[in-house]
């Protein structure tokens, strides 16, 4: 187990904030709208895709705990795939660097903080303008975390106070319309036990269309693997992680049912399938009117939306910055370099000019569910190769036991939930779905090519083999890897 140079400062508490301040963003104030369209407004199914998404959550979460528990490191899916499948030498680190690099987007929260503001303050309902908004706010956040750590440290943490705000005023929402009666509250109930428990139509293409609206639920819940991601951090992480993170996956999935359930009580149908990514300021206008609900808490969910980017730019950033310290990116040397204003200002480039450009794909008029699917699904793919490794360490070391242990039921599903996902699009009519599906092949087969030119092909040409050597850079003393040349006698 590894001490970071700082010490351990996480503790119980701090994981569990971790956790839930990472996992609730603008998903579930954007994602709900564009499920229920797709299932036709059946309720029953609706509901049924975000048990599915939270049990896809919870057995990964799981997956990833017992793996964590046996290399208690900071890194989690990258350090996890490098232990498990060390051969071919390095193909690990290549295939996930090149794919966090390009795939670690942040276009999703720029886009809706876009939306939202345009909403409460009644501007004109353009999705232009709404991209234009995020690219202000993508550009913002490159200069807030690329002047100085401390500038863009105490923005993210000012605003992550206003999204707690949110937290909980979410959960009072639920809580009070499921709780009292419409004698009380005087909201009408759209959701009747007649509408709850009607049967979906299903047909062929019904395993494409849930599978995407999965991706969506699956990304609602993302950022469970952030603790794993900085493992160093915590105190007594195996022990800490076996509880904190249960908990806070409940808490998440209690959270979002019940905020679901609110949706359907209180808004009509066909206002649902029309509000696209807009179903929580229009819960809010409906609950709160159109100065409180409308301008005031659909602002709010923007200055939430803008948090979120804030911290996962930063968080991306510094993990772009570790994949260069590797050394096989292109510039390596100036990637993972703080120079000059100690902070990882080329890393945060790459990852605010990246989310620009997917923030201006030409989409018509569905880019939010476009730059989620193409974010979310790849991770699939990894998280069944896991899944596999799970397996194959407890057949090669039956000696070693995992303090934490995941469940067979939980490991089988988290790999048939994966792989299903992943292999769902191609049989899609749809030209939308299937460019992001084979987009995510693209890039696993491009990084598979990187890696063969530069491990096996060069080497065996120019009659060489590579090793890597620990360097320091010259202006910030940082230890990196570089990649020398050991030529053949």
């Amino acid at each position: 187990m590894e001490d970071p140079p700082h010490g351990r400062h996480l503790g119980f508490y701090s994981t569990i904030v971790l956790f839930i301040c990472r996992m609730i963003g603008s998903g579930i104030f954007a994602t709900p709208g564009g499920i229920y369209k797709d299932v036709d407004g059946n309720n029953l199914l609706f509901l049924i895709i975000w048990l599915i998404g939270a049990g896809i959550a919870m057995s990964g979460l799981s997956v990833y705990l017992e793996l964590g528990s046996l290399l208690p490191r900071s890194g989690a899916t990258k350090v996890f795939l490098e232990y498990l499948f060390p051969w071919p030498q390095y193909y690990s680190s290549f295939i996930f660097g090149i794919f966090n690099v390009l795939f670690n987007i942040s276009s999703g929260n720029a886009l809706i903080f876009g939306q939202y503001f345009r909403y409460a303050f009644g501007l004109e309902n353009d999705e232009i303008k709404a991209r234009n908004l995020g690219l202000g706010l993508l550009v913002l956040t490159l200069a807030a975390h690329g002047s100085s750590r401390k500038i863009g440290l105490w923005i993210q943490n000012v605003i992550g106070g206003v999204k707690l705000f949110l937290i909980g005023l979410m959960i009072l929402i639920s809580i009070y319309v499921m709780s009292l009666p419409t004698s009380i509250t005087g909201i009408e109930n759209h959701l009747t036990s007649e509408l709850l428990f009607k049967l979906p139509t299903l047909d062929k293409s019904s395993l494409t269309v849930i599978s995407s609206a999965i991706l969506r639920t699956i990304y609602s819940f993302g950022g469970w693997t952030t603790p794993h991601m900085v493992q160093n951090e915590i105190r007594d992480p195996i022990r800490t992680l076996k509880i904190a993170a249960p908990l806070s996956m409940i808490f998440v999935i209690f959270s979002y049912i019940s905020l679901n359930l609110t949706y359907l009580i209180v808004i009509p149908p066909k206002e649902i399938i029309n509000s696209g990514e807009l179903i929580g300021a229009i819960l809010f206008q409906k609950l709160f009117g159109e100065v409180l609900g409308r301008k005031i808490l659909s602002s709010i969910i923007a200055i939430s939306a803008a948090s979120n980017l804030l911290v996962v730019v930063y968080a991306d950033s510094l993990l772009i910055q570790s994949i260069a310290r590797e050394g096989f990116l292109p510039f390596s040397d100036a990637i993972a370099s703080n120079y000059p204003n100690g902070t990882p200002l080329l890393a945060l480039l790459i990852n605010v000019s990246i989310s620009i450009g997917v923030l201006f794909l030409p989409q018509n008029g569905d880019i939010y569910n476009y730059i989620v699917s193409m974010q979310v699904y790849p991770n699939q793919l990894f998280h069944a190769v896991l899944c596999i490794g799970i397996y194959k360490a407890r057949y090669r070391f039956p000696e070693i036991k995992a303090p934490i242990k995941s469940p067979h039921i939980a490991v089988i599903f988290c790999f048939l939930s994966s792989t299903i996902i992943f292999a769902a699009p191609f049989s899609s009519p749809s030209t939308l779905v299937k460019s992001y599906s084979f987009g995510g092949i693209i890039l696993f087969a491009l990084g598979s090519l990187y890696w063969f030119v530069n491990v096996k092909l060069l080497p065996w040409l120019g009659n060489y083999r590579v090793v890597r050597k620990n360097v320091y850079l010259v202006h910030d003393g940082l230890k990196i890897k570089k990649w020398i040349k050991v030529y053949n006698n």
